[in-house]
């Protein structure tokens, strides 16, 4: 029998194929124009700029050092020492011309890569549990509301963020209290800080007689309990089995409301300032309680601001003129295809703009 020849792989073949294979013209796109902008920008935050009237050469001779100097202190001391090792094993095998010093610090320098590595899959993998955790909170599918069809959209713009909603029945008569509201900030803070609100919102709830009390409970706890920098905005609705509806907005975005009846969409925004900003009466005197009167067909759409603010590659901003005139031509259709469009028009507007702030709707169409 002939003898089958196998031809061997190319050392260049075997390099393509364990770090090339795979990419595409997007991905190197990606870290040029957004992976590489973030990290400068991250690092330059930190940096002190320099006096106004120093000299160019100087100024990027102090920004090199200042930059080499914050990437040092974000590596634990053991990490920072090594790495200083490896930099003068690398710096003495050049200037001796020794190989082997070379190599060393080649060797010492991609272990401290594999420990860095390891410590960011390890603190994603924390980050995937906590995300779980926080789907959990929310209501796993919208309640039945005689009078309503419901459907509701929340992406966070990380792995967890600070967007909330949320349904809880509230006194007698089948009333159920509906809940919308942004976290100042992003990321974990965010997140941690939403917990704390769901937590507050359900005990209060329980007891208070209404959503004024309820909220001028809520943000006196809240003064209490987040630092200076952070508040909560909100809108709080009490929907009944006749389709009436009360709502009070604390700080939060308006209310998109289209009447089948007349035709229109119109835009609510009673008065109130955000929860968490001051324990003085002045929160309670300038929170109004609104009562919106809704028939067969009208549709509410209640959502936050990382709607309205979703940015293109231009840096424009979506807008709210465009979420009502959405609103305005889909309000004959079913609630699930409303939220298929919005979804559909921000994606389409963003294109392959990064998501910067969390996302989330809730619309009501009466039955």
């Amino acid at each position: 029998m002939p003898e089958e020849h196998t031809e061997k792989e190319s050392p260049l073949s075997k390099l393509y194929r364990l770090y090339l294979s795979g990419l595409s013209i997007y991905d190197f796109e990606r870290l040029v124009k957004k992976e590489v902008p973030g990290i400068y920008q991250y690092y330059r935050e930190q940096i002190t700029p320099p006096e106004p009237d120093t000299g160019k050469f100087k100024r990027s001779l102090l920004f090199l050092k200042d930059l080499f100097i914050v990437f040092l202190n974000k590596l634990t001391p053991v990490r920072r020492i090594v790495y200083s090792v490896s930099l003068f094993f690398f710096i003495w095998g050049y200037f001796v011309g020794s190989y082997f010093y070379l190599v060393l610090a080649f060797i010492i320098t991609n272990l401290l890569l594999a420990f860095e590595l390891a410590d960011k899959l390890s603190m994603r993998d924390e980050l995937e549990v906590a995300k779980k955790i926080q789907q959990d909170l929310m209501p796993p599918c919208p309640p039945e509301i005689e009078s309503y069809e419901i459907a509701s959209y929340i992406s966070a713009a990380r792995e967890v963020g600070g967007d909330y909603f949320d349904f809880i029945k509230y006194g007698e008569n089948g009333r159920h209290l509906f809940v919308i509201g942004d976290i100042s900030g992003k990321g974990m803070a965010a997140a941690l800080n939403m917990i704390q609100v769901r937590t507050l919102i359900h005990v209060l709830a329980s007891g208070a007689e209404d959503m004024h009390r309820l909220l001028d409970g809520l943000n006196k706890e809240l003064y209490r309990v987040f630092k200076r920098e952070y508040f909560f905005t909100a809108n709080v609705a009490v929907f009944n089995q006749t389709g009436k509806l009360s709502f009070c907005r604390a700080g939060h975005l308006p209310v998109i409301h289209y009447s089948a009846k007349d035709k229109e969409t119109k835009v609510y925004k009673p008065r109130g300032m955000g929860l968490g900003l001051t324990a003085t009466p002045i929160f309670a005197e300038t929170l109004e309680v609104q009562e919106i009167e809704t028939a067969s067909g009208d549709v509410l759409l209640f959502y936050t601001d990382g709607v309205s603010e979703c940015m293109n590659e231009n840096g424009e901003f979506f807008g709210d003129e465009r979420l009502i005139r959405i609103v305005h031509h889909n309000a004959h259709r079913p609630v699930e295809q409303i939220k298929r469009d919005i979804t559909y028009r921000l994606a389409d507007f963003a294109g392959e703009t990064d998501q910067h702030d969390d996302i989330t709707f809730v619309i009501f169409k009466v039955k």
